[in-house]
């Protein structure tokens, strides 16, 4: 008897536990967001039969949802270095939607960069833009463009495939004005399709559609005739 009792005790309590654990759950609160840094475009499309070589352009953004005032930003890079290879990357100075006033630094020193490889497909590369000076002083950065990475196809496209440009990753960060790192910051991935030669296809639908409404319009005539 005093076995189930002690069953009985036990069990209530868990129960108890578990109750206060989800309560805890559901009561904790929202992390606020701050700022979100993105890629764009965020879906690259890349048409089958474009020869390894090909090159084009990503941008990292950050929108400032709270104007925060921003010392620099860090962005790491993924990617699959058998299908992609990042070859140059570039500050937008000039730009007007650059994030940072000037003055600004950047490391490591554009165009150049280091791959790092981190399995025997992917890479990874990691590009700061900061505020310069010494020391550095306001203004500040604002949300805007933070830099742009030039790739290049590995391979020639022959076949349907998706590969991934993972920036959602601790290393990638905003820093405030006193080299803090700044919390609640999103971050969204980016994707490259490379996809199959939709033209034929359309060519031969369009060639179908119209076939066929030549044979209905004939067989209109004919019934007239009748």
């Amino acid at each position: 008897m005093r076995k189930i009792e002690a069953r009985k005790v036990f069990f209530g309590m868990l129960a108890l536990a578990m109750a206060t654990l989800a309560c805890s759950t559901l009561v904790s609160p929202v992390k606020a967001q701050t700022a979100r840094i993105y890629l764009d475009p965020a879906e690259v499309y890349i048409n089958e039969g474009t020869p390894a070589g090909y090159r084009f352009n990503v941008t990292a953004w950050v929108e400032n949802f709270t104007a925060i005032e921003i010392g620099g930003a860090q962005i790491h890079l993924e990617y699959e270095r058998d299908i992609l290879n990042a070859t140059r990357w570039f500050v937008p100075e000039t730009d007007p939607n650059f994030f940072m006033p000037l003055p600004q630094s950047a490391l490591p020193t554009p165009p150049t960069m280091e791959r790092i490889n981190l399995t025997s497909n992917y890479a990874y590369i990691e590009l700061a833009v900061f505020k310069g000076g010494l020391p550095p002083v306001a203004p500040w950065g604002h949300g805007g463009i933070i830099l742009i990475v030039e790739f290049e196809t590995e391979i020639d496209v022959v076949t349907e495939y998706v590969t991934p440009l993972f920036i959602n990753h601790e290393y990638t960060y905003l820093l405030n004005e006193t080299a803090i790192e700044i919390p609640g910051v999103d971050k969204y991935d980016g994707s490259v399709y490379l996809l199959p030669e939709y033209g034929p296809i359309i060519a031969l639908g369009f060639l179908m559609i119209s076939t066929a409404t030549l044979v209905a319009l004939s067989k209109k005539k004919l019934l007239k005739k009748l």
